[in-house]
């Protein structure tokens, strides 16, 4: 819930944003539509801030607001502490002890989502490099012997 002075209790908010898959699923098919994430977001508001019904429009603006950046910040705390640990167990060196993202357990749905999302990303930049060899390699009959003249070792992700 959120009092007069905008005060966020996170735990409650990582609950309602859970629940509205539309926000933080870009698998779900109401992810890409605007006007069903605005709703969404409209349904988190009312279960975060008491008499939000009767709010003035500016009020509200301003409420939604403050939970979006809120929602976006623990969101990117949560990808930067999985890139952290992931980067740890690929060092395989000794662990360093540390703690762990102080809501990191709450917000693990976003694992699958970010996960996919990582997936999406190596993929789109296979392709590249693949658009980059067609364009300025094949398309160029000196550079396309140069590349031909490489070891295999070099050119095989080409």
């Amino acid at each position: 819930m959120t009092d007069s002075r905008g005060y966020i209790e996170v735990n409650s908010l990582i609950t309602a944003v859970s629940h509205q898959p539309a926000i933080w699923d870009a698998r779900d098919p109401s992810y890409m539509d605007r006007l069903k994430r605005s709703h969404a977001w409209e349904r988190v508001c009312q279960e975060m801030t008491e008499e939000w019904d009767d709010l003035h429009a500016k009020t509200k603006d301003r409420r939604l607001k403050d939970l979006q950046t809120r929602w976006r910040s623990l969101k990117d705390c949560y990808r930067r502490e999985l890139q952290q640990q992931r980067k740890a167990e690929k060092s395989g060196g000794p662990t360093v002890k540390r703690k762990t993202y102080l809501y990191f357990r709450q917000l693990h749905f976003l694992k699958p989502v970010l996960e996919a999302r990582r997936q999406v990303w190596k993929q789109k930049s296979s392709d590249w490099q693949v658009w980059f060899y067609f364009l300025f390699f094949a398309s160029c009959p000196l550079l396309r012997s140069f590349v031909g003249r490489l070891p295999a070792s070099l050119t095989q992700n080409l």
